[in-house]
């Protein structure tokens, strides 16, 4: 069985050679996950409006 970290670490050693550009455009994928997680988190919060920040 593969696991997410596995998927991760395959991803991480493509990216390293594909080159440069490849690992940059990882870390851009990364950041909209993170602040997409981070909208959805808000959004679940009773009383924690988008607005409220």
């Amino acid at each position: 069985m593969r696991t997410l970290k596995d998927l991760s670490d395959f991803v991480e050693k493509e990216s390293a050679a594909e080159g440069p550009s490849a690992q940059v455009e990882l870390r851009a994928w990364r950041e909209r996950f993170r602040m997409a997680r981070e909208l959805a988190m808000r959004r679940k919060k009773p009383g924690q409006g988008l607005r409220d920040s």
